[in-house]
């Protein structure tokens, strides 16, 4: 959403597209996909925030089976990024967006670590 909001394109002409509308988690990188089929002698570009990607990681096993020309950027956050920037501007409280874990050693005790594995 953001590069969409503030790319300035230098030629007329679709080689650029993203999501118009609302729930663009996850679409980038399947859309890279269908830019390579509609023209396989490019090279796609694909921007991704990495909660996006979590959404749409298993597309990558589609661009290597199709040998697909795509270059993945992955903007790292620690998470949801835009579902944090709404909660915000809406003066919601911000919950469970946040990709970090804190773990405390009184949570670990006890643990069967190898039965777990």
């Amino acid at each position: 959403m953001y590069t969409a909001a503030f790319y300035k394109a230098k030629k007329v002409g679709r080689y650029f597209i993203f999501n118009y509308g609302l729930g663009g988690l996850g679409y980038s990188i399947p859309a890279s996909v269908g830019a390579y089929f509609a023209r396989p002698n490019s090279l796609i570009f694909s921007l991704s925030g990495d909660g996006s990607f979590g959404f749409s990681a298993g597309e990558l096993e589609t661009i290597r089976r199709v040998n697909a020309n795509v270059v993945i950027i992955i903007f790292n956050n620690g998470s949801y990024g835009w579902i944090r920037a709404e909660m915000k501007a809406r003066g919601k409280d911000i919950v469970g967006t946040d990709f970090q874990v804190q773990i405390t050693l009184r949570s670990l005790k006890g643990m069967d670590y190898p039965r777990m594995g």
